[in-house]
Order: C-alpha cells, then structure tokens, then sequence
C-alpha cells in the first residue's frame, strides 16, 4: 500500500490520521527537504527518505512528477507499506496523479489545515479539532511546536481539554483565544471559565523553548536527547557508544528496584525516568549509527506486547494470571523459535545474577518434567550436595560441590514460592545490620570488636538480633 499523507500548506497542517500513520510505515517519503513541512515531520522522530535527488535529476516539471512517482513505486516495491509526503490536501499534486494511474494500491489522506483567525506564522503547527485532541491528537504535541485547537463547541470540552493540556503545560501558560472574532489571552487554567463556546471557538499556545518549559513529555526528552547528541552538544554525550554506558542500565536498574522495596514514592519517581533514559540513549545512539531509531524501538515494543497478550487481542483466553503468563511463554518461545527446553535454557542471559538465573533454569527445566516431587525432595537433595561438598578435597571440587549446594537450596525455597534472590537480599542486610547493632553495643562497653571473645561476639549478636525483632 502506498499513503499519500497531505502535509497542508504550513508546517503543522497534517492530520492526526496522518501523523498516526506515518508512525506505522515501513519507509517514509517525503519530496523535498525544502517542503516547510520537513522540519516538523523530523522532529516527530520518523526516519525521512528525502527525494531531492530526483528534483536535481529532472529536466522539467513533466519529467520531475513521473520520476517522483516512479521513485516511490520502487521504494514501495523494496518496502512494502509507504507512506508519501506531499503539500497541499494530498489530492492536487501531480506526482500522486501519476502513481493514481499505476496499478497500485494507493490511500490518500488529506491534510486537516483550518483558516484560524488567531493564526500566528510559525516555524511548526500542529492543527487539531478539539475532537482530534481528546482522542489522542495530544499524543503527538510538544511544547516545541505551536498548537492550534478549534471546534471548542462547549464549557465542558474546554474543562476537558484544559485537564489534558495540564498533563503538558503549566497552568500559567499563556492561551491566545479566539471567539467570534474577539481574541483572548488567559492562562491556561482559564481555559473553561470564557465565554462564546461553538464551532468558531479556537485556541493558540505557543511554542516554548527547552529552558522555560514547566512541564515536559516524551517528545521533549527525544528533543533533549537529540540536541546533547548532535554536533555542537555535549561532548560527553556524543562520545558515548552502547558499550561505554552498558553498566548503567544495570546501575539504574538496581536503584529502581532499591525504590519500590523502600515504597519511596519520589524515589520512584526519579529512578523510573533513569532507567528510561537508559533506553531513549541506546536508541539516540542506534539511529546516530544508522541501525535503529526511538520508532522502531516503540514499533517492536508495541508488537511484542499485541503478539505476546493473544489472550487480549487475539483469539485466545486467560482464566486468570497464571493461564496468563503460560500464554506469554508460549508466544514468546514461538517468536524465538525456542523449539527445545534446551534452547529455551540457553537463552537465558549469562549477565543475569546467578540466583536469578538458578531459579529461571530450575522453572524451565521444570516444564520438561525435570523437577523434584516436593519440598521435601529437594530438601534431602540439599542434605547429599552439603554432605558431598565435606567429602570434596581440592580447591576445584569443592568450588563445585559448593555451586551444588547453593543450586540445591534454591531448589528448595523456589518450591516453598520463595525468590531466592529476594530472600539472600534481605539476609544481607539483616547480617550487615546485626554486625553494625554489635558493633554500637561493643563501643557502648568501651571495646571493639576485634577485642572481644567468641562468646562475647555470639552474646552481642544476639542481643543484635533480639533488638531488629522488636524494630
């Protein structure tokens, strides 16, 4: 399919339609750089294949429109599903009118530009119908860009798009309003206290740069992210590669997860923005290289969660959580073409923590009938690997009979449901703060630990304990 998209007359006039569908295409073509378009449609993020090649290769404009659509038939031919930028409606340029009379599948859809009284000349617009922005037009607007919003019909559509514009601006930002020709500035908390609601009724917010925003979306973290990568950015951010910043999705991650067990809601707050920006940086980097970029990541995103629930969006069911996540294994193991439990085994990670990575291999070698009757079972198990391991003589068999028992145990808490790393953390930490209690009660009698007895060391830790049982 080819989408002929109308980018309208001024950068911004494209449709929500248009701009929903650009984010769906294998390859995105637009005519010329020069197009007053260009600008905005580059910033949404969608990688552009620019034909001004084909302008400087043309001889006259009869030649130039059939070489511009035999350019995209190609693109079509190599790539499937197209999307094609034009300006105007989308309807009157000759281009599309020579690819109209090839045998091709071919969509238009026309650019949504309204004639707005309070219309200011802008570098990037995006035009909206209060309809469009409160079915999820919003999606697609930064405070980089002006905003255009008409058809405020009521009190009540203005209460509700004041209420998802809070979710991207401030409530002091300036709104230019026009009514009946009457033309209005008031903060955006005003926005459903004015007079003159109907068809005629628009609004105007315009852009703002990075620094004076008070509130931001995820177009402005890929604004952010781009300007520190691009040449004259930040040094450090430009030097980085996927390499170089590996250990800080690992770092984030950890701290995200020191977040929640803390219920720190803040703390949250913060951790949950650093672990994305882990992945908008690998993306930056990726698109940088030519390999990938922010759409494509969301594009496999997305699909792998639609492809992954078929129990939501397709034809399967799930009773509950469980029948759940069995359908998510199912479907993720015939994406990744695991055919055997021993290619399911080796996928898991060599980076994960080795518990983790015990507990994830004893559940998958479970579902190939590998797995002890009861707790018990395992329990007994753990008993013959601790008795081997006293037996074992040597650095190297005892490093193994020792990787034995700590496999064995795992054994046994992921059969009574507990996640051994969850529980080896917590006993880390009740050991690092029974020596720290020891230690406060040493110095309380005037001595050190290194200058005490073992009995006297059992006694404070003891009384170490006693004390975090009543904490």
């Amino acid at each position: 399919m080819i989408t002929v998209i109308g980018m309208g007359n001024r950068a911004g006039d494209m449709s929500v339609r248009g701009l929903q569908k650009l984010k769906e295409c294998g390859a995105c073509v637009i005519k010329t750089e020069q197009s007053p378009s260009y600008g905005f449609v580059a910033q949404t993020g969608v990688r552009l294949i620019a034909l001004d090649d084909v302008y400087r290769s043309s001889r006259s404009f009869d030649t130039l429109n059939k070489n511009l659509a035999a350019r995209v038939a190609e693109i079509h031919r190599q790539t499937g599903d197209v999307c094609y930028l034009v300006d105007g409606s989308g309807y009157d340029d000759l281009s599309v009118r020579q690819l109209s009379g090839r045998r091709t599948a071919l969509e238009i859809i026309p650019a949504a530009a309204k004639e707005l009284a309070s219309a200011a000349p802008g570098c990037c617009r995006l035009v909206l119908s209060a309809a469009d922005a409160l079915t999820g037009g919003l999606l697609h607007y930064s405070r980089g860009i002006d905003l255009y919003v008409t058809e405020i019909d009521s009190q009540e559509t203005a209460g509700e798009l004041k209420l998802e514009l809070l979710k991207r601006a401030d409530a002091e930002q300036s709104v230019h309003m026009t009514a009946d020709g009457r033309e209005i500035t008031a903060p955006l908390y005003e926005l459903d206290r004015q007079e003159g609601y109907g068809q005629g009724f628009s609004l105007r917010i315009d852009a703002a740069p990075l620094s004076d925003r008070q509130r931001y979306g995820f177009a402005d973290l890929l604004e952010i992210m781009h300007t520190l990568c691009a040449p004259g950015g930040c040094p450090w951010d430009r030097e980085q590669t996927h390499r170089s910043i590996r250990t800080n999705a690992i770092e984030e991650a950890y701290e995200l997860v020191e977040a929640i067990d803390l219920n720190d809601s803040d703390k949250l707050l913060e951790e949950s923005g650093d672990v994305l920006l882990q992945a908008v940086f690998h993306a930056q980097i990726a698109s940088a290289n030519g390999d990938f970029d922010v759409n494509d990541m969301l594009t496999a995103l997305c699909q792998k969660l639609i492809s992954r629930h078929t129990h939501i969006f397709g034809g399967k069911s799930a009773a509950d959580a469980g029948e759940a996540l069995a359908e998510w294994e199912r479907n993720k193991a015939a994406e990744k073409r695991q055919l055997t439990h021993a290619q399911s085994l080796a996928a898991l990670p060599l980076q994960f923590p080795a518990l983790l990575r015990a507990q994830k291999a004893q559940k998958k070698a479970a579902k190939a009938g590998y797995d002890f009757e009861s707790a018990g079972h395992a329990k007994q198990r753990l008993l013959d690997e601790i008795a081997e391991l006293e037996r074992a003589e040597g650095e190297k068999p005892r490093e193994h009979e020792g990787g034995d028992v700590l496999f064995a145990a795992v054994n046994v808490l992921r059969h009574l449901g507990i996640d051994a790393e969850v529980a080896l953390t917590a006993a880390n930490n009740r050991f690092i703060g029974r020596i720290s209690a020891a230690e406060s009660l040493a110095e309380k009698r005037g001595k050190k630990l290194e200058q005490l007895s073992a009995d006297e060391l059992e006694e404070l830790w003891q009384l170490a304990k006693k004390q975090e049982s009543t904490d």
